[in-house]
C-alpha cells in the first residue's frame, strides 16, 4: 500500500472538480406517487437541471408491479419549467391526475395541463393571463378531479413582459401582494376565489375526503409560519360557496401548527409545537366539521409525543412530514438532534398509537424527508404499503426511493411504554427502489463524514434556558493525502445557514466535500435559531439577530480549536442570504475570522425591511423589533454602517435577479469595503436569482473561492 503523499493542508489535489460539483447537485422535490388498477407504482418528482440553467422538469418513473422498473423520463420539454414564484420561493407546483400534470409554469405563472398520453402535445392553460402577477402555488384536487385548489398571491405588478389579457383579467391594483384561495374549474377555466376570513398568507389548502370541507393554513403579520399559525376548516358548496369557516386550532400567539391534513376517514391531522416540539395530532371528524362547536387544544389527540421535530420552517410551499399509509397508519420522518428518521406510526384511531422506526432504512440514510403514500394493495396473508421518500447521506446524494411495506398479520405489533419508540423488526418487510440516476461516483475514501457536536455558548447574549449550540465537524479527507507536518491543524471553513430559521442538513453536500477533500475543515453550525431542537431554541434568536448568531459562530470556531480540529489564524466564516449577513456581521463586530464569504448576503438592515417581498417584510420584527420603532437596533446591526472595522480578505457573490435581498446590499458594501482598501472581490451573475443554480456559475464560484483562499491564507507556503 502506497504511503500518502505529503502536502499543505488546504492544497490537496482532488478528485472533486468544480464541474463535477455544478454537474451533481439537481435539486430533488415534491415527490408524489400514483397507483393503478393492475398495481403499477407511477412515480413522479420535481428536479432541477444545472445543465440546463437551473430549469425545473417533471420526473416520471414507474416501477411495475413484477419488480421492473422503467426508464426515467422528464415529462416537461425546454423550455418548460415548473416553478412557482409566489412568497418569491414558490413550491407546490403540481399536482397529477388522471392521465394529466398540472403545473405552474415559471414564466408566465399560470397552471397549464399536460396530457400524460403525449406529453410532447403542447400543455393548455387552465388560468387567465395575468402577466405574471397571479402566482399561483400548493396545488390539489378535489376528489372527482374536477377543480383544482390553490394559493394564489396577486400583485399588482411583474418583472416580466407577456402577453397579457384583460378581458380575462381584473385584479384591483394594490401595493403589497394579496393571498387567496383559489378554486378553479377545469373544463370552464373558471378562477374564482374563496370567501374565507382574509388572511395576510394562506398555505395547505385540501378538501375532505366527502368534498364538502376544506382544510388551509392562514396566518398575519408580523408572523412567519414557524412563530404562528391558525389552521381553519371551511364548509363549501359544490359551486365553491363558502357557507361558513374557523378556525380549529393555533388560535393562541404561542403556537405554530403545520401540514393539516384529511384522513382517509375524515378525521384531520396536523402539527403543532404546542409542547415546545412539533408533535402530530388529531381532531375527530364530527368535531372538525361541526359549525357550533367550540375546539379546544383538548379536543385534539396527541398522535405522536416525542422530544423530536415531525416538521420543518415553512419557506416554501408543499412541505410534508407525513403520509397516510392507510386510515390507521402513518409515514413519517422527525428529526432528532440534527439527524432525520423515519417511522411507522401505527394504531392511530386509538387511544395508543405507536411509534415504529424504519430501522434498515434510518441506518442507510441520515437525512430523510416528503414522505408521499398512495392507495394500499391487500392479499389475505399480508397488507402491502407503497410510499416514496426522499434519501440522502454523506456518501449519497438525494435521491427518490419507491418504498413497499409488507406488514405481516402474524403478531400484532405489541404497546410499549407511553412516549417509547418500538424497535420490534418483525414488525414489517421492507422492499426500497433507487429512482432516477443520481448515483455518486466518487471513492467513498475521499469523503468526509458528519461528526455532531455542542458547545457552549450564550455568555455575552444570553437566552432563557439555551446554553449551548450545535454542528457538524466535516474532518479533512483524501486517500492519497497527509499533512506535511502532524502538528499543523488543517484551515477551518465555518459554514452559517441561511434562513436563519433554518437547519443543517447531513446529506452528501458536494459543496463541503470539494473543500474537506482539499484539506479544509468545515463546520457546520447550528447556532440559535435553527429548527429541529424545539420552539424554545429555534425561538432563542428573536430580538438578538447579529448577535446571538455571531456569539455561536464564533465559540463554534474557538471550541474546534480548543478540540484540536483547527488551525489558529487560518478561519474562513461563509454563508449565503441570512447566513451571508451572520458572516458579514462577524467580520465588522468581532475579529475572529481571517476570511469572510457572502453569498447574496444582507449588508443593510433597514433596507431590508423596506425593500424585500411580502413574505419576510416582517420577519425582522421578530429577529430585531419593529420597523421603525427599532431603527436604531436596525442601524446598530447592520455592516453597511461600520465597514471600517473589517480589515480581512473578503469575497462577495451577487445574483443580479434576486428580488430577496436586491443587488444593492452587495454593491453598496463593496464600495464602502474599497474605500477602506479592504482586500475585496466581487462576482455577480445575470441570470442569477436567490440561490445560484447555473452549472457554469456555481463552477466559476468555485474556482475564483478556490484561489482566494489559496491567495490569502498562504496555503501554498511551506507549514
Amino acid at each position: 500500500m502506497t504511503a500518502p503523499t505529503e502536502e499543505n493542508y488546504g492544497n490537496w489535489p482532488s478528485s472533486i472538480s468544480e464541474t463535477l460539483v455544478a454537474g451533481k447537485t439537481p435539486r430533488i422535490s415534491e415527490p408524489k406517487l400514483l397507483i393503478d388498477a393492475v398495481g403499477d407504482q407511477h412515480c413522479y418528482w420535481l428536479q432541477t437541471l444545472p445543465q440546463e440553467r437551473g430549469r425545473s422538469t417533471i420526473m416520471r418513473q414507474t416501477v411495475h408491479k413484477n419488480g421492473d422498473v422503467s426508464d426515467t423520463q422528464s415529462l416537461l420539454v425546454a423550455p418548460l419549467s415548473a416553478q412557482s414564484k409566489a412568497h418569491e420561493y414558490g413550491g407546490g407546483v403540481y399536482c397529477i391526475g388522471d392521465h394529466v400534470l398540472y403545473f405552474v409554469d415559471a414564466n408566465d405563472q399560470r397552471i397549464y395541463a399536460l396530457s400524460l398520453s403525449d406529453i410532447h402535445q403542447a400543455p393548455k392553460a387552465i388560468t387567465p393571463c395575468s402577466k405574471g402577477t397571479w402566482r399561483f402555488a400548493d396545488l390539489s384536487l378535489n376528489a372527482d378531479q374536477t377543480r383544482l385548489i390553490a394559493v394564489c398571491e396577486a400583485h399588482s405588478t411583474c418583472d416580466h413582459e407577456a402577453n397579457f389579457n384583460a378581458a380575462t383579467f381584473d385584479e384591483a391594483i394594490f401595493d403589497e401582494a394579496i393571498a387567496h384561495i383559489a378554486y378553479i374549474d377545469i373544463a370552464s377555466q373558471e378562477t374564482q376565489f374563496l370567501s374565507v376570513p382574509q388572511a395576510d398568507f394562506y398555505s395547505n389548502p385540501n378538501l375532505s375526503p366527502c368534498g364538502h370541507y376544506l382544510t388551509y393554513l392562514a396566518w398575519h403579520h408580523p408572523n412567519m409560519p414557524w412563530d404562528t399559525t391558525c389552521i381553519y376548516v371551511a364548509k363549501l358548496t359544490n359551486a365553491g360557496e363558502v357557507l361558513y369557516a374557523a378556525c380549529v386550532k393555533g388560535q393562541t400567539n404561542n403556537e405554530s401548527v403545520f401540514q393539516p391534513q384529511w384522513a382517509p376517514n375524515g378525521d384531520l391531522y396536523c402539527v403543532s409545537d404546542s409542547n415546545n416540539w412539533w408533535n402530530i395530532y388529531k381532531l375527530d371528524h364530527l368535531i372538525a366539521t361541526q359549525e357550533s362547536t367550540a375546539i379546544n387544544n383538548s379536543d385534539w389527540q396527541a398522535i405522536t409525543q416525542l422530544d423530536a421535530e415531525f416538521a420543518t420552517p415553512q419557506w416554501v410551499f408543499g412541505m410534508r412530514c407525513y403520509a397516510f399509509l392507510d386510515a390507521d397508519t402513518l409515514l413519517t420522518t422527525y428529526t432528532q438532534q440534527g439527524r432525520w428518521f423515519s417511522a411507522t406510526v401505527n394504531n392511530i384511531n386509538t387511544n395508543k398509537p405507536v411509534v415504529n422506526e424504519l430501522n434498515d432504512i434510518n441506518a442507510s440514510y441520515t437525512d430523510i424527508s416528503t414522505p408521499a403514500s398512495a392507495s394500499i394493495y391487500t392479499t389475505p396473508n399480508n397488507k402491502q404499503f407503497n410510499a416514496l421518500f426522499i434519501g440522502a447521506n454523506a456518501a449519497k446524494l438525494p435521491q427518490v426511493y419507491a418504498l413497499t411495506l409488507s406488514e405481516l398479520t402474524l403478531p400484532k405489533l405489541t404497546l410499549p411504554k407511553e412516549n417509547e419508540k418500538d424497535n420490534n423488526p418483525n414488525a414489517c418487510q421492507i422492499t426500497l427502489t433507487a429512482l432516477g440516476d443520481h448515483q455518486l461516483l466518487l471513492d467513498k475514501n475521499t469523503l468526509s463524514f458528519a461528526q455532531s457536536f455542542s458547545f457552549t455558548t450564550g455568555v455575552k447574549h444570553k437566552t432563557p434556558n439555551v446554553n449551548q449550540a450545535y454542528g457538524f465537524y466535516y474532518p479533512p479527507a483524501h486517500p492519497d493525502f497527509t499533512s506535511v507536518n502532524t502538528a499543523i491543524k488543517p484551515p477551518v471553513m465555518v459554514l452559517c445557514h441561511g434562513g436563519p430559521t433554518g437547519a443543517t442538513s447531513t446529506a452528501f453536500n458536494p459543496k463541503i466535500q470539494y473543500w474537506t477533500s482539499r484539506g479544509f475543515a468545515v463546520l457546520d453550525v447550528n447556532y440559535r435559531g435553527s429548527t429541529g431542537f424545539g420552539r424554545q431554541y429555534r425561538q432563542s434568536l428573536q430580538k438578538l439577530w447579529g448577535l446571538a448568531c455571531v456569539e455561536d459562530m464564533c465559540a463554534a470556531k474557538n471550541h474546534a480549536i480548543k478540540q484540536g480540529y483547527a488551525s489558529e489564524g487560518k478561519s474562513i466564516i461563509k454563508g449565503s442570504s441570512a447566513g451571508g449577513y451572520t458572516v458579514l456581521a462577524a467580520l465588522t463586530f468581532t475579529n475572529e475570522f481571517d476570511i469572510g464569504v457572502s453569498l447574496y448576503g444582507i449588508g443593510n438592515l433597514e433596507s431590508l425591511a423596506s425593500d424585500t417581498h411580502k413574505f419576510e417584510s416582517r420577519y425582522l420584527d421578530s429577529l430585531i423589533g419593529p420597523y421603525p420603532q427599532s431603527k436604531a437596533n436596525y442601524i446598530e446591526r447592520s455592516p453597511i454602517h461600520f465597514c471600517e472595522n473589517i480589515t480581512c480578505p473578503v469575497l462577495l457573490y451577487q445574483g443580479l435577479k434576486d428580488k430577496v435581498v436586491p443587488p444593492n446590499q452587495a454593491q453598496t458594501m463593496v464600495d464602502k469595503l474599497a474605500l477602506n482598501a479592504v482586500p475585496t472581490r466581487y462576482y455577480t451573475y445575470e441570470n442569477e436569482g436567490h440561490g445560484f443554480r447555473d452549472a457554469q456559475n456555481i463552477t466559476h464560484m468555485l474556482i475564483t473561492e478556490n484561489a482566494f483562499y489559496l491567495e490569502h491564507l498562504n496555503l501554498k507556503v511551506n507549514m
